[in-house]
């Protein structure tokens, strides 16, 4: 990935927690990074009103997000359209970048040296995983092979994954190691049929299959591409025949991940597969607190304490809701007195004092409630057409936002039981591929429950 991709996902984070939604789904989502030197990050749109409008009212914001990830150093952003021609524009920023010293980018092989196991923050949420990817790191090919990591977006499956890929390198460094996303995978698989006439099928088969230690992200992405999962089956099994370790991670488990190959699904599920749920308070206090300390900031527990207990489902937002505290901080005070009064300023339009807990009660009445129903209703035994439905979704709810296990999320609607869930779960998940409207629907009652 280029530099200013990297830089620009980060300050994305920014934008996204100082900005409204609207705002930033209209002016700001939609700009594409295109080049950055030591003193310019240009930024570009195909609309002329587009550009217009963020120059007149979001610039300095902007660059006060890429400055904040460019180590607190000035930066002019440009704003360019699509037909501008970008050598004339930087003419006058010739210099080549010199990325901040701590914003560590990835290297050749993928892998991002900031996760590393020392900086994963353990609890009870994810001590089997951090003891299995250790355990994997220490001697790839051997203990748990494949390891298969499934959870919830931002609950650290992908820092364990690269602190997996950052300790195996550290201890070998001719080791043949690839970190990949299941996209960037079938991406290239893609190119490669394209270009067959130049061996492109070949030398993909090659790139993968001499790889000492593969680990894949999101593997989910696979489902409905046959072609892909047939060129991932194979290539799994060669290296697993060849004592070569693997990594998955994904946001269900193999069983519930929709339209694979029943072999793929064996396989994926082979070894050692393992959930990680949602950290408790102290798991995500601790976790602040460490990243507060790596940026030489120090915060009162109260405002750790005041988000974590805003921010409970994600890792990912509630590091970006600290990140928004900090950059507001440098902003308009002194960042070593970041108060709670100040945590709240900064994060009044992101955190409602008002906006309800979700737990699983508050799911299934949101959702009896949409279908004019009861929580009793949910609860019982009864199987109309429509009650049934209703069921269904809030149980694939409860799973996607809360990600309960199964047993639990049965035991909330009456003691069902978990296979019904897992039916619930797939059957719903199913009804959004086949049907944009049901999809929608299904969108409308999830902001409702969280009020985005």
């Amino acid at each position: 990935m280029e530099i200013y991709n990297e830089y620009w996902e980060q300050a994305l984070e920014i934008l996204k927690s100082q900005l409204s939604e609207l705002i930033f789904d209209t002016w700001i989502k939609g700009l594409v990074p295109v080049s950055m030197t030591n003193d310019a990050f240009i930024l570009e749109t195909e609309f002329t009103f587009i550009k217009e409008v963020v120059e007149d009212k979001y610039i300095e914001t902007i660059e006060r997000a890429i400055s904040f990830v460019n180590g607190r150093r000035p930066i002019n952003v440009k704003i360019v359209l699509s037909s501008d021609d970008i050598s004339e524009i930087t003419e006058d920023y010739r210099e080549e970048i010199k990325p901040y010293k701590n914003n560590v980018l990835r290297m050749e092989n993928g892998l991002m040296p900031r996760y590393t196991f020392e900086n994963f923050i353990v609890g009870k949420n994810n001590q089997m995983a951090h003891a299995a990817a250790v355990a994997v790191s220490q001697n790839p090919g051997s203990s748990y092979n494949p390891l298969f990591l499934y959870g919830g977006v931002g609950l650290g499956k992908t820092h364990l994954m690269h602190a997996i890929g950052n300790e195996v390198y550290k201890n070998n460094p001719k080791v043949k190691l690839l970190y990949v996303s299941c996209e960037t995978f079938t991406n290239e698989l893609i190119s490669a049929i394209r270009n067959k006439n130049n061996n492109g099928p070949e030398k993909f088969r090659q790139k993968y299959r001499e790889l000492d230690v593969l680990l894949i992200d999101d593997i989910q992405f696979i489902s409905d591409k046959i072609g892909t999962q047939e060129e991932f089956f194979f290539t799994f099994n060669d290296l697993w025949e060849k004592g070569k370790q693997i990594v998955i991670t994904s946001d269900r488990h193999p069983s519930n991940i929709q339209n694979l190959t029943d072999r793929l699904v064996s396989r994926l599920a082979s070894g050692m597969t393992i959930d990680i749920s949602s950290p408790d308070l102290e798991t995500r206090v601790a976790i602040l607190q460490e990243k507060a300390e790596n940026q030489g900031i120090n915060i009162d527990i109260e405002v750790l304490n005041y988000i974590a207990e805003s921010v409970k489902s994600n890792v990912r937002e509630m590091e970006g809701v600290l990140t928004t505290v900090i950059a507001y901080s440098k902003l308009t005070s002194n960042p070593n007195e970041i108060t709670l009064d100040l945590a709240m300023t900064a994060l009044k339009d992101k955190i409602g004092s008002s906006k309800p807990e979700i737990t699983i009660e508050y799911i299934q009445n949101t959702v009896a409630g949409y279908y004019n129903f009861t929580l009793e209703d949910l609860c019982s035994k009864k199987k109309t057409k429509d009650l049934a439905l209703a069921r269904q979704i809030a149980m694939y709810l409860c799973r996607k936002l809360l990600n309960e296990t199964l047993v639990s999320i049965g035991n909330s609607f009456g003691g069902k039981d978990h296979s019904t869930v897992m039916h619930a779960v797939e059957t719903v998940g199913k009804k959004i591929d086949e049907s944009i409207e049901f999809g929608t629907t299904i969108s409308d009652i999830e902001k409702i429950i969280t009020g985005k």
